[in-house]
């Protein structure tokens, strides 16, 4: 399940900092430290 990754408390051996999503020649941090970036913020916004 994908919830498991983005879960701390499910996963306390794991330290996930960043998850990159690669759309052609564009990177962007979608998560950081299990929150959501930026990006994603800015996309949510509108």
């Amino acid at each position: 399940h994908d919830d498991i990754l983005f879960a701390p408390h499910k996963t306390p051996n794991f330290n996930i900092s960043e998850v990159r999503m690669k759309r052609g020649d564009q990177r962007e941090i979608i998560i950081e430290n299990f929150r959501p970036s930026e990006y994603i913020l800015a996309a949510l916004r509108g």
